[in-house]
């Protein structure tokens, strides 16, 4: 995609992290939170295809690709994490 998706991408997860500040509700809240993570996987989705790492015509499922980073941020961050949760678990 163009840089001005990416930008657009950019754009969009900045005002949905935005709004999860100014939420009246926790549903509302939630809503806002789910919308800028996917606004931020199909960012880095995108910025893969821009630096080469994934083919711009290669047809994948999102969930696939982001289950493959997923669990390789999970085996990574397992490694250096001493205690009973991993690392992930305790960004939330």
């Amino acid at each position: 995609m163009k840089q001005e998706t990416i930008e657009y991408f950019r754009r969009r997860e900045r005002a949905e992290r935005e709004a999860v500040r100014n939420a009246a509700s926790d549903e509302a809240r939630w809503a806002h939170q789910q919308m800028a993570t996917a606004y931020a996987r199909l960012l880095e989705i995108e910025e893969l295809k821009a630096f080469g790492a994934l083919a711009p015509d290669k047809v994948i499922r999102i969930s696939e690709a982001l289950r493959a980073r997923d669990a390789a941020e999970h085996r990574r961050l397992g490694r250096l994490s001493s205690g009973p949760f991993p690392l992930s678990a305790l960004r939330v």
